[in-house]
C-alpha cells in the first residue's frame, strides 16, 4: 500500500493486515429467543486465544511437525452444526510458519510448517490464514504464502484459498485474501495488493471483480445475502486522507468522510458496517446502521478500531481493540456500545460468533 497513500492510511493499512477479520459461514449464530453464547478470537501475550463469554482460553499451540509456536495469532471464527472453527497462524522461534485451523480446539495443519531458507528473516510466516469459511463437509480458507525474505519476496505466491487443506492460488502475486464468504456453492473473496497500485476488488468463484471507485483502495469484507454482494473497504481521496466505502453489487453504496470500513452484515433490512473514524485526529471505533455512525466506549484522547460486527435480536455486538496513551493495545468486546476488556495489554480481538444456548 504505497504511492499516494498518506501516512495515516499505511498506518490504519498495516494495522487492518493484522485482521481479520474474516471471517463467514452460513452460520452466524445469534437468536433472539435464547440467551447467547459469545465466542471472541484473537491473542493474548502473542498467543492464540479464545473467549468464551469473557473468560479466556488459550487454544493449543503444538506444532505438529515437532516443537511449537514461539507466536500465534487467531483471525477469524465461524461454526457449523455444533462444530467451532477458528482459523490462524504459529510462528516457530528457528524461522517460518504456517496456517492452519482449529476444530474445535484441535489444530488442524493447511500448510506444511516449513522453516525458511536463510536467516534473513527469522520467524516470518510461510503461510497466513486470515479468514474461514464452512459450507457443508468443506472448509475454506483464505490468506496468502510468502517466499524466503520480507525484502526480497514477501507476497510473492499471493493470494490463496485453501479447500479441505488444497491451496488454490489466484494468480495475483503480493497480494492477499482479507475475506471469504459462501453463498449457494459460490465462493466469494475479497483482496488487496500489498504493493500498489490498490484498487479494490472481489473474487466469485475464482473470476476477479474490480470494484469502481478511487485507485487507491482496499476490500476488506464481503456479505452476501440473496443476489446481493455488498462489499466493504477502504479508499484514498484527493486529500490524501482516507474514507470508508460499501458497495452494493458492484456499486458505491455508502461513504463516510476520514472513516477505515473492517467488516459488515445484513439483518433483516438493516446494513451494519464497523470501523474507525477520525474526530479530532483521533481514530474512534464505530458502527454504522444504514449509514449513521454510533462511537463507541473508548478512552478520550486513544485510538481504538471495531473490527467485526455481529447483531443478535435486538443487541449489536463489535469487537475490536484499544490502544492507551502508550500504545498498547487491549482486546475489547463492545455490547450495544458499552465497552468491555477482554485482556490488558498486549491483546488483540478480530472476530466473533454468537451461539445459541441448548
Amino acid at each position: 500500500m504505497c504511492r499516494t497513500l498518506s501516512f495515516n492510511i499505511i498506518l490504519i493499512v498495516i494495522y487492518s493486515m493484522l485482521v481479520t477479520a474474516c471471517k463467514k459461514s452460513e452460520d452466524r449464530g445469534g437468536n433472539p429467543q435464547t440467551p447467547a453464547d459469545v465466542y471472541i478470537v484473537g491473542s493474548i501475550n502473542a498467543n492464540a486465544t479464545i473467549w468464551k463469554n469473557g473468560v479466556a482460553t488459550p487454544l493449543v499451540n503444538s506444532n505438529p511437525y515437532g516443537g511449537t509456536f514461539s507466536s500465534s495469532d487467531a483471525t477469524a471464527i465461524v461454526a457449523s452444526g455444533n462444530d467451532i472453527y477458528v482459523s490462524g497462524y504459529g510462528i516457530l522461534s528457528g524461522g517460518g510458519g504456517g496456517a492452519f485451523y482449529w476444530k474445535n480446539g484441535l489444530i488442524d495443519t493447511v500448510s506444511s510448517v516449513v522453516p525458511y531458507i536463510g536467516n534473513s528473516m527469522p520467524g516470518h510466516v510461510v503461510a497466513f490464514a486470515s479468514s474461514i469459511a464452512v459450507s457443508g463437509n468443506n472448509v475454506y480458507l483464505g490468506g496468502y504464502q510468502t517466499n524466503i525474505s520480507l525484502y526480497q519476496a514477501t507476497y510473492k505466491n499471493g493470494s490463496i484459498i485453501w479447500k479441505n487443506g488444497v491451496p488454490s492460488g489466484l494468480g495475483l502475486p503480493y497480494s492477499q485474501i482479507t475475506s471469504i464468504a459462501v453463498s449457494n456453492n459460490d465462493v466469494y473473496a475479497t483482496g488487496n495488493n500489498i504493493y500498489g497500485p490498490d484498487s479494490a476488488f472481489y473474487y466469485k468463484n475464482g473470476v476477479r471483480v474490480n470494484l469502481p471507485g478511487a485507485v487507491n483502495s482496499v476490500a476488506k469484507d464481503i456479505f452476501v445475502v440473496g443476489n446481493n454482494v455488498y462489499v466493504v473497504g477502504i479508499t484514498g481521496n484527493a486529500s490524501q486522507s482516507y474514507n470508508g466505502v460499501c458497495w452494493k453489487d458492484g456499486v458505491v453504496n455508502f461513504v463516510a468522510t476520514n472513516a477505515t470500513f473492517m467488516s459488515m452484515v445484513v439483518s433483516g433490512n438493516d446494513v451494519y458496517i464497523s470501523g474507525s473514524q477520525q474526530v479530532n485526529g483521533i481514530g474512534v471505533a464505530a458502527i454504522w446502521k444504514n449509514g449513521v455512525a454510533t462511537y463507541l466506549a473508548a478512552p478520550a484522547g486513544v485510538n481504538s478500531y471495531c473490527d467485526q460486527v455481529r447483531v443478535s435480536g435486538s443487541d449489536v455486538y463489535g469487537v475490536g481493540t484499544i490502544f492507551n496513551s502508550s500504545d498498547f493495545s487491549s482486546a475489547t468486546l463492545w455490547k450495544n456500545g458499552v465497552a468491555t476488556t477482554l485482556a490488558p495489554a498486549t491483546s488483540y480481538a478480530w472476530d466473533i460468533y454468537i451461539s445459541n444456548r441448548q
